[in-house]
């Protein structure tokens, strides 16, 4: 919730050259949710590698959710 909060500020507050905030929302195959989390994991890996590698001189969260927004029948 805090994460959520702090990007609220961010997008009310920050010039858009200093943040990134995008969403897409799609229909899957929740069988499908394994491999995803294994690739957003991955990705998460990289994109840190790749942003922390040299020169460091703020500190910025990077959030990835994937959730479902239709709730299941639970009969």
């Amino acid at each position: 919730r805090q994460v959520r909060q702090l990007a609220i500020q961010s997008l009310e507050n920050d010039p858009l050259k200093a943040r990134s905030m995008t969403t897409v929302t799609m229909c899957i195959d929740p069988e499908k949710m394994e491999e995803a989390k294994k690739r957003i994991d991955k990705f998460n890996k990289s994109m840190c590698e790749f942003l922390t590698d040299g020169k460091r001189e703020q500190v910025y969260i990077m959030e990835v959710s994937l959730f479902p927004v239709q709730k299941r029948d639970e009969r």
